[in-house]
C-alpha cells in the first residue's frame, strides 16, 4: 500500500512540474500525454472541451464537435506516427505485445 502511495505521489509530482515548466499550453499537453504513458497505460489522448457540456449530451447532439484531441502519446515508437494521422473518432493501435 505504502509503494502505491509513493508511487501516486511521484506521478503527481511528475505531472505538476511538467505542466509548470512551460506557459505553451500546447507542450505541456505533449509533455503529460508522454508521462503518463507507459506508467498507466500504453497510450494517451488528451480531449479538450471548448465550451460547455450540457448537462444531458443526448439533449445537446453537436456536443461531439466540440471535443477536440490536443495531445497523444503511444509507448511503441512505431505506432505513434500512425496514431497522428488517425482520425481522431477511430481506435488508438492496438497495444504492444509485453
Amino acid at each position: 500500500m505504502l509503494a502505491r502511495a509513493t508511487g501516486r505521489a511521484e506521478l503527481l509530482a511528475d505531472v505538476t512540474r511538467t505542466l509548470t515548466d512551460t506557459l505553451e499550453a500546447d507542450e505541456a499537453v505533449e509533455r503529460l500525454a508522454q508521462i503518463l504513458v507507459p506508467r498507466l497505460g500504453d497510450w494517451c489522448v488528451v480531449t479538450q472541451v471548448d465550451g460547455r457540456l450540457v448537462d444531458e449530451p443526448l439533449v445537446d447532439r453537436t456536443w461531439r464537435r466540440r471535443l477536440h484531441d490536443v495531445g497523444w502519446w503511444h509507448v511503441d515508437p512505431a505506432k505513434r506516427p500512425s496514431w497522428s494521422s488517425t482520425p481522431r473518432s477511430a481506435s488508438p493501435p492496438s497495444p504492444t505485445p509485453r
